[in-house]
């Protein structure tokens, strides 16, 4: 299985799941819908918040997976 993300430049990449997380610790958390403000606010701003503490216990990635039904 695959992932695929835009970079802070718009430019797509896809990367297997297998490769993103060999050998490494991961967090990788899914919300139901990106643009709902429960989701956005609450459940992203946690993780976003975090990011220094999580970098200096060793996590590599944080990536959150969501359903885009926009065109």
């Amino acid at each position: 299985k695959s992932l695929s993300y835009f970079d802070s430049s718009g430019e797509l990449h896809t990367v297997s799941v297998s490769d993103l997380t060999s050998n490494k610790k991961n967090i990788i958390l899914a919300v139901p819908d990106m643009y709902t403000p429960s989701c956005s606010l609450k459940h992203l701003l946690d993780f976003i918040e975090k990011v220094a503490e999580l970098k200096a216990k060793g996590f590599h990635t944080i990536a959150c997976v969501s359903v885009n039904d926009s065109p």
